[in-house]
């Protein structure tokens, strides 16, 4: 995620990848762009590694944000990783020196993943901030050193009225091969155009063949196909292993009506996924008549 300013009428917002060696592969993928008055967003971001070896949730340096009163919109995303210790990696958002719950997202890879960067990401609304409170990154390790490399934190000010939330700090599980509701991962907000965004950490205990989780976002009982985001846990894991990965995804939904649904479904190959903390939020665009 990022904020853009002075974007001309003819300049291209655009995805741009590389790759070290071999053949990289995209799967399914989402670009928004939204326009949005300057004076309504801050953004805290850095391109300097940061590392912690705090077992005590911490700010992750240049992660924090002091907007003023009212009402936002908080994202949030970075790559991160660990050193030669195998450990949980959180990190979480907090406001006026208060966790929220909801937002901490959790990796953790085997001792053969060592030092391998992953994304992470988490989003969330917040109401009723007063002038001098503080959003903030906070993270934390389980044991080693853990780092944050590039990362963003927007803050963005918003009518509570024109957004919807729904959050879980209960762990959901399922087994299905078939794409089902996750749990309390639905919102009907009613008709109009949304911006949808989800996050959570996931995990999967497996047979030695491996497996792959999905999740998309649903809207009024159809999958958003672009929404889609996968894992695979390949058969070299150990049977059973403890392994979590943050995901998110998001996309511009059109034309819900009154009594529609917007959700989260998933599906495995094989085993028992797990989703840990989530957090799901939908924000209700005002879209010009033509």
């Amino acid at each position: 995620d990022a904020y853009l300013t002075s974007v001309g009428p003819t300049d291209v917002v655009e995805i741009k990848w590389r790759t070290t060696g071999g053949t990289a592969t995209a799967y399914e993928r989402t670009l928004i762009v939204e326009p949005i008055a300057s004076s309504e967003v801050t953004q805290a971001s850095a391109t300097t590694s940061t590392t912690t070896t705090s077992a005590t949730d911490v700010l992750m340096n240049s992660m924090s944000i002091t907007p003023g009163a009212g009402d936002y919109v908080v994202y949030f995303s970075s790559s991160v990783a660990y050193d030669t210790t195998a450990a949980d990696l959180y990190t979480s958002i907090y406001v006026a020196g208060t966790q929220i719950a909801h937002t901490e997202r959790d990796l953790y890879a085997e001792d053969s993943f060592l030092t391998t960067t992953f994304p992470i990401a988490t989003q969330a609304v917040v109401t009723g901030l007063s002038t001098g409170d503080a959003i903030e990154i906070r993270w934390r390790t389980t044991g080693g050193t853990a780092t944050a490399h590039q990362r963003s934190l927007i803050v963005q000010k918003i009518n509570s009225t024109n957004t919807f939330q729904a959050s879980s700090t209960t762990t959901a599980t399922s087994t299905s091969s078939t794409d089902t509701q996750m749990t309390s991962m639905t919102l009907a907000p009613g008709s109009g155009s949304y911006l949808a965004y989800f996050s959570t950490s996931l995990k999967n205990s497996f047979d030695s063949s491996g497996s792959t989780q999905n999740l998309a976002i649903y809207a009024a009982g159809t999958k958003i196909d672009h929404s889609e985001r996968q894992i695979y846990t390949e058969n070299s894991f150990d049977t059973g292993s403890i392994d979590t990965f943050p995901v998110a995804t998001h996309a511009y939904i059109t034309n819900l009506g009154a009594s529609d649904t917007i959700e989260i479904k998933w599906r495995t190959t094989t085993g028992t996924v797990e989703a840990y903390d989530r957090t799901f939020t939908l924000i209700r665009l005002n879209i010009p008549s033509s």
